[in-house]
């Protein structure tokens, strides 16, 4: 839903402009590429049903504090846990 309203509801969101939607809508994808070989190795020391858990619960929460963000640090760290989340999920599928 983020690629389809934050582009058009910007102001609302509490951004200055377009190309803080350009960072943000990125951010999860360029976050996998350095977190995907701790999430590999990390995976050795958890199991598979125990880190999806986590990535649910925290992929809970983080949708849940998208309602409240309102400014792009915040929205920008948010991004980040969503893409560290992606790499949790397909690391254990």
């Amino acid at each position: 839903m983020l690629y389809i309203a934050l582009p058009i509801h910007w102001k609302e969101a509490g951004l200055t402009s377009l190309v803080e939607v350009g960072i943000l809508l990125s951010a999860n994808r360029f976050i996998r590429l350095p977190l995907s070989p701790l999430i590999s190795w990390l995976y050795t020391k958890l199991s598979i049903r125990g880190g999806l858990v986590a990535a649910i619960f925290i992929a809970g929460t983080t949708t849940f504090l998208y309602g409240y963000a309102q400014s792009f640090w915040f929205w920008l760290l948010l991004r980040c846990i969503w893409g560290m989340l992606g790499s949790i999920r397909f690391k254990a599928s």
